[in-house]
């Protein structure tokens, strides 16, 4: 009778998980929200929805006009972490960015807001893995020092001292695949 039952209980997650119900579901579902509702998001990285909505904030932003911008970031699971979906507020009151999160469901934490004066463009040529899969990438950086430089952020990504450690977040990066003819359209000066 035990081995019914759990026969029949495998069975069922199996055709729960072939059927888009799977552990998943609810974050994959939430993601295909997010686009529907014009956020920007990610996956992995890769940009795939909302590009144009990013460009429009850059462009109201840099012209000192108020701006908001909500953004979703995708990643799969690992061996080492579940998948995860995030959400982000990004608002621009024509001299702060304010950034907000909240974690999407099952990933717990706390919501948290941080506010930065500057938000910095850096394009570059990937090293590493991405070099073999991306021609060009250009990163956006919240931070509070308009002087930081990539290279300052660089460093600070491998610093083992707080001392040496620079407080820039990453808030979006545009990486054009080799081979798309694709050129980086969104930049700030």
């Amino acid at each position: 009778m035990r081995r019914a039952a759990l026969l029949a209980a495998a069975l069922v997650c199996l055709t729960l998980t072939a059927c888009g119900s799977g552990p998943y579901a609810l974050l994959r579902e939430q993601m295909e929200t997010a686009k529907a509702e014009g956020r920007v998001v990610t996956e992995n990285g890769d940009v795939t929805a909302g590009a144009e909505v990013w460009t429009a904030f850059c462009e109201a932003a840099q012209a000192g006009e108020t701006a908001e911008v909500r953004l979703a970031d995708w990643y799969d699971a690992t061996d080492s972490s579940p998948a995860r979906l995030y959400f982000y507020t990004l608002d621009f009151d024509g001299e702060v960015y304010t950034l907000a999160a909240e974690y999407g469901n099952g990933n717990g934490g706390d919501p948290w807001q941080d506010s930065y004066t500057e938000l910095l463009s850096f394009s570059y040529v990937p090293s590493g893995a991405a070099a073999e899969e991306y021609e060009s990438c250009t990163g956006y950086w919240l931070a509070n020092d308009p002087e930081l430089t990539l290279e300052d952020i660089r460093r600070s990504e491998t610093a083992s001292l707080e001392s040496q450690m620079v407080d820039a977040h990453c808030v979006y990066t545009q990486r054009v695949p080799k081979g798309s003819g694709t050129e980086t359209k969104t930049e700030l000066p």
